[in-house]
């Protein structure tokens, strides 16, 4: 679900190749270059370390064609608009994706896991008790440290940038 766009910026949610196609193309109409692409759709599930069971074959397979082939996809999908930019950046957010695995599921993946209307609260006061910087990151925070990357990390290229209050100390 789409919350909001701001000006200069248009989320668009898509489903297959051929919607990717038709959104780039409708980009390519408009804009002419993208220089910024910003892929953060991911699934998971949660499901404890121990349990093997619990994930079935589908819902394995849902996971990886989402996280893996969807970020393939709209890259592929974009980059003859990211090349006539002549210096573009290709951005992948992963929320839950941290360096040490604490709390990561069997397959995680971008999405909204710190995001995610209705969430319960407790959960993230506990979620930010526990980071050294006392917060949970919120779409804000995501938005406002790309802004940063994309345009002071000039030089950077496969970087890992972590944004988790301190989560992974």
């Amino acid at each position: 679900m789409i919350r909001r766009s701001r000006p200069g910026h248009r989320p668009i949610p898509l489903d297959d190749s051929a919607a990717l196609r038709g959104a780039a193309d409708a980009i390519a109409d408009r804009h002419g270059v993208v220089d910024v692409l910003v892929n953060s759709a991911g699934i998971t599930k949660k499901v404890d370390h121990a349990d093997l069971e619990g994930l079935t074959d589908a819902e394995f397979d849902r996971i990886l064609t989402v996280n893996v082939r969807g970020t393939f996809s709209v890259i592929r999908a974009f980059t003859p608009l990211l090349r006539s930019s002549g210096d573009a950046v290709v951005a992948t957010i992963c929320p839950g994706a941290r360096p040490t695995g604490a709390d990561l599921q069997p397959l995680a993946g971008g999405g909204r896991h710190g995001f995610v209307a209705g969430r319960d609260p407790a959960v993230v006061r506990a979620q930010a008790a526990s980071a050294p910087l006392r917060v949970v990151a919120d779409p804000d925070d995501v938005a406002c440290s790309l802004i940063g990357a994309v345009t002071s990390l000039r030089l950077s290229s496969g970087t890992v940038v972590v944004f988790d209050g301190g989560g992974h100390l």
